[in-house]
């Protein structure tokens, strides 16, 4: 298995088309692909035209609360996606050098 991770702090520098696009690309070459989408904004999700809140799939936030049966939603064939939504933003806390959760044991 391979991962590739596609990240930037900055806004507007291509990181979706980037993920859509590749993901794409290796989903047609036969390549079981998974998109993990974990923007508050959920632009992934938008762009594929994949509901942000689906019921019956996980999401982004059930693999971050480490849930255990985890069930992406299909784009399609060999194409899978975790959606995201602005629920997810609990997880995206900034730790300064002094925050006691950062410094080590």
């Amino acid at each position: 298995m391979k991962t590739i991770s596609i990240i930037c702090q900055k806004g507007g520098v291509g990181k979706t088309t980037t993920v859509v696009n590749v993901a794409k690309i290796f989903s047609t070459l036969g390549y079981k692909t998974l998109i993990i989408d974990l923007d508050p904004q959920g632009n992934v999700s938008t762009y594929l035209n994949y509901d942000k809140n689906p019921e019956k799939d996980s999401n982004a936030i059930d693999l971050l609360e480490k849930k255990n049966d985890i069930f992406p939603g299909k784009i399609s064939n060999n194409l899978d996606i975790l959606s995201s939504n602005i629920k997810i933003s609990k997880f995206n806390e900034e730790r300064t050098p002094n925050d006691p959760k950062m410094v080590p044991e």
